[in-house]
């Protein structure tokens, strides 16, 4: 039997990937800048409470999602090399037959480093 199950991937930290995680932030950090700047321009220029207060929240969502950003940023020079984090979870199939120890099957993982897949585990 087929089955659907998480698999983690997890990506071995190197030079490359520290500079590209950076500069992902980075840009992210200027887009939210950009969306806070536009959500200003437009609070100046509304006349509903209701409207203003939606647009209150909006911006307040987007400062906090920038300080989370800019927190991450302070941390990356002290994540170490080789050390593996994960990056997200996926959904891989397995094939499962009697007698499989279940643990081991739920526990995969892909490990990535420079953007290749270098385990599977």
């Amino acid at each position: 039997m087929k089955v659907i199950c998480p698999v983690n991937v997890k990506v071995r930290v190197t030079p490359n990937f520290k500079s590209a995680l950076t500069s992902e932030i980075q840009d992210a950090l200027k887009k939210l800048e950009l969306e806070i700047q536009q959500l200003d321009f437009q609070l100046k220029r509304q006349k509903s409470s209701q409207t203003k207060e939606a647009l209150e929240k909006e911006k307040q969502k987007r400062l906090d999602t920038k300080l989370n950003l800019m927190e991450k940023l302070k941390k990356i020079p002290e994540i170490e090399d080789g050390e593996e984090i994960i990056q997200g979870t996926i959904n891989g199939i397995i094939e499962v037959k009697p007698g499989d120890s279940w643990s081991s099957l739920l526990g995969r993982e892909i490990v990535l480093q420079d953007g290749l897949v270098k385990e599977l585990r």
